[in-house]
């Protein structure tokens, strides 16, 4: 952002952004390093135009809701039906009686809202031709979708710069945020699809004891039956602690510069940036009741109070000096950079919590005394802890354009990165290059008598980046220590520590050699406009850690191939002066392989992700299904499936190598989480001073492993998935989704049965506006003045049956569904109007 090195623009209000350009080729990516391995977003903030005295406000306020919900039981009867039905199924007496539970409740829209919001934005920009000064404030109050989440943010984007004569020009940037930050729901979502529909979402009034010496009536939420003693009421807890949490955030992000033009042609810059946020959090935990519905009264949930408290600190550092050669020579253009940069980060924190006395009063409900010194704390049970860490890059870069007449294009970069998260130091230092070139073939002779093409332009790049990811490990050389077995010496037990993992003594960086060739091209009086690119990537040494007995090795292991197609096209025309339109259209393929791996890591029971050499990464591997054993005669005329207990109802898996047992060996690749291709399209309308917009994007080809539903534990004591509904209970009934009950394991291994179809296509936008008139707005001395109303994520279109189809992770775990990552519906109205 505006050159600051950033991985968080949180502290950024989207309407101080200017643009944003994604940089994915190698020549574009080498000049930064270590950080363009996997691309570049370049944002630019809002400055003051020259010539400019201007006054804007922009408002947004709208709403979001969850609509598209994970399907489970919302049916009291049908989770009765199902649970007695299992309870049979595993030899458990029915003896649980469902007479108190009157609930009938769909618990995703128990703790969900309607989340409103609210954007707002007074920006000044003041520009003469000696000074250029933009002001931004900004207020958002954003509410989630889950109860009593809010978000508040205050910001401040601050912009000066000043031309002290024709040499010298200087200024600086200041971005601040600060955040109340809310209590995070998410928990509560995701408790939410697990409790059971005869659970009542209401309360009940009830008179008890939890603070001070007298009783008092409380409305109560229900606690859960005993079948599901190991969840909790998300209510209960939601309901209870939700204004018992104070979250502050304050970020300062700024630069100062300096630039120097000197011997006509060169230019000397030096910049500092600064980037410091200061968290602090501090959670009470009350007591809290909740009603039994089956003993008819209230009992105290949580019995003992304490308070936690955190403060995190973060700084990041950056200093450039850009030495800058610009000429042209006739035909000749040329701009040569050359420079030093250096990078420091740092992450302290401090955390620290107690509880109450036992034998004396309970912490209040009273923010005064939300400390770990509060006067009603047991000191033995204070615990406390910091932790610091730090890393830092230095790097010598250097550029060169070249194009002659506008017609041939060149450029070449390098960059020599050092980071401290190489320990070893023959492998700290990397050289990283790019070269690049472009023919923009309609400025040949030969090309000036056609007319198929306005502009054809060719172009490929080459480049070696590099990554220093080293999936959160602040100090990948020093690994932290775990307890390992005991040693007894006399009546003495000696605890023993091992590393928590171990390090390939010759750890270095994750390369990647990246290729691309394409073809811009615009034609039909540049009303059609297109570009075509071919991308080849190949990364060495992947950073990665792999399991090894007991404990993992971080190391350069793999070797992975990526490679695809890019196309997108877009066309703009005008029916009438007063009526246009335009439409666009994008699409991405996708290929990875596995070219080398030290070893393999292996699909589990909770981890259906394998990569190894010749497959995609992180590819589905398990047990092909082909139906369900409907009887025992079909058991003992199927091969014998070896190491499980099994008989109807159970899946049954297909004996791929046909030698008459089903084992290990009989599993394969039975799903891709990366798709075939990622597309998108838009179409838009303009008369007068409306205009109209529609946006869709989606994916085709990908693979969905669902876990939830099928494979976490203990699933039979959770809310069941709406498609148990079609469930085996009786020979013939169904020839997919297995029995009930969670003693068949058989039926919890990585299988076809937990795949599910990917693709999806999502309405992603729509935008309806009118600007007015300039004749109109004149008179009230209005430059402009844009009403606006959009809808986000309206509907997508999907097969699985989750919340949402894109599920990532990490590189080589991802695509797995855990019931989470809903996406709502939001709708947005809007003001924007410049004085």
């Amino acid at each position: 952002m505006d050159g600051i090195f950033n991985d968080n623009i949180d502290f950024l209000n989207p309407n101080d952004i200017e643009s944003i350009e994604i940089l994915k080729d190698p020549s574009s990516l080498a000049i930064f390093g270590v950080r363009g391995a996997n691309g570049v977003i370049a944002v630019t903030t809002k400055k003051a135009k020259a010539g400019q005295v201007l006054v804007n406000f922009n408002t947004s306020f709208g709403a979001k809701k969850l609509t598209d919900k994970i399907k489970v039981l919302t049916n009291a009867e049908d989770f009765i039906t199902l649970y007695k039905e299992e309870n049979d199924n595993i030899g458990a007496a029915n003896t649980f009686d469902f007479t108190p539970w009157k609930g009938n409740t769909d618990w995703i829209d128990a703790v969900t809202q309607t989340g409103l919001f609210n954007n707002n934005n007074l920006s000044v920009t003041a520009s003469t031709e000696k000074n250029k000064l933009y002001v931004g404030l900004g207020y958002i109050s954003d509410q989630g979708i889950v109860r009593h989440e809010q978000l508040k943010k205050y910001l401040i984007n601050l912009s000066d710069e000043f031309k002290i004569n024709k040499a010298i020009r200087i200024g600086f940037t200041f971005n601040a945020a600060r955040t109340h930050t809310p209590n995070d729901g998410t928990g509560a979502l995701e408790v939410a699809r697990r409790i059971a529909p005869v659970v009542s979402a209401g309360t009940f009034p009830y008179k008890m004891r939890i603070y001070g010496a007298d009783s008092i009536t409380y409305n109560l939420y229900s606690a859960l039956p005993t079948i599901q003693n190991t969840l909790q009421n998300p209510l209960v807890s939601r309901e209870n602690t939700w204004n018992a949490f104070i979250g502050r955030e304050n970020r300062y992000v700024g630069s100062i510069y300096g630039e120097l033009n000197f011997l006509r042609d060169f230019n000397f810059r030096a910049a500092y940036y600064g980037d410091l946020s200061y968290l602090s959090t501090t959670g009470y935990n009350p007591l809290y009741a909740a009603y039994d519905p089956a003993a008819q009264k209230g009992f105290l949930v949580n019995q003992v109070t304490s308070v936690s408290s955190n403060e995190d600190r973060w700084q990041k550092y950056q200093q450039d000096y850009v030495l800058t050669y610009k000429k042209k020579i006739e035909a000749h253009n040329i701009t040569a950079t050359a420079g030093w940069t250096t990078y420091y980060f740092s992450h302290n924190k401090l955390w620290g919590n107690v509880q109450q006395s036992l034998s004396g009063d309970p912490i209040p409900f009273d923010k005064r005394f939300w400390y770990i010194s509060n006067g009603f704390e047991d000191e033995s049970t204070a615990k406390s802890g910091s932790s610091q860490n730090e890393s830092a890059t230095t790097s010598f870069l250097a550029r060169i354009l070249y194009n002659f007449s506008n017609k041939y294009y060149f450029n070449a970069s390098f960059r020599r990165d050092g980071s401290s998260l190489i320990y070893n130091p023959d492998q700290r230092y990397l050289n990283m290059w790019a070269i690049g070139a472009a023919w923009d073939i309609t400025r040949e002779e030969f090309m000036q008598n056609q007319s198929a093409f306005d502009y054809l332009k060719l172009k490929g790049s080459i480049g070696l980046l590099g990554n220093q990811n080293t999936y959160g490990v602040d100090y990948p050389y020093f690994p932290t220590l775990m307890q390992g077995n005991t040693a007894v010496f006399g009546s003495n037990v000696y605890p023993a520590y091992v590393n928590n993992y171990e390090v390939d003594p010759n750890l270095h960086w994750e390369t990647v050699l990246g290729k691309e060739l394409g073809i811009e091209f615009a034609a039909a009086n540049k009303k059609l406009n297109g570009e075509i690119n071919y991308y080849h990537k190949i990364t060495k040494g992947m950073l990665a850690f792999l399991q090894n007995g007991p404990k993992s090795t971080l190391g350069n292991f793999g070797e992975i191939m990526n490679n695809g197609l890019e196309v997108s096209a877009a066309w703009k025309d005008h029916i009438s002066p007063d009526f246009g339109y335009n439409i666009s259209a994008n699409l991405t393929t996708y290929k990875n392989k596995v070219l080398k791996f030290g070893t393999f890591l292996a699909a589990s029971e909770s981890s259906p992700n394998q990569t190894e050499v010749g497959f995609p990464i992180g590819y589905f591997y398990g047990y092909e299904v082909e139906g369900i054993y409907q009887s025992y005669a079909d058991k003992l005329s199927s091969p014998t499936v070896v190491g499980y207990d099994y008989g109807p109802g159970d899946l049954k898996y297909k004996d791929l190598n046909g030698d008459g047992v089903v084992n290990t060996d009989d599993r394969k690749m039975i799903g891709n989480p990366t798709p075939d291709f990622t597309y998108g399209f838009s179409l838009g309308t303009n008369y007068k001073g409306f205009d109209a917009s529609i946006d869709f994007n989606g994916s085709y080809g990908a693979e969905v492993y669902r876990v939830w539903g099928s494979s976490e534990l203990p699933y039979s004591r959770y809310n069941y998935a709406q498609f148990k509904l079609d469930r085996w209970h009786g020979e013939g009934t169904s020839n997919w989704v297995p029995r009930l009950g969670d003693k068949y394991a058989i039926n919890r291994l990585p299988s076809t049965f937990g795949i599910e179809d990917g693709s999806y296509l999502r309405l992603r936008n729509i935008q309806i506006g009118y600007n007015f008139g300039a004749a109109t707005l004149a008179k009230a001395k209005i430059k402009n003045l844009r009403i606006y109303a959009n809808v986000q994520n309206l509907k997508t279109f999907k097969n699985n049956s989750g919340y949402t189809p894109e599920f990532g992770g990490d590189p080589t775990y991802f695509g797995v569904d855990w019931g989470n990552g809903p996406v709502p519906v939001i709708y947005t109205g809007g003001i924007n109007i410049t004085f």
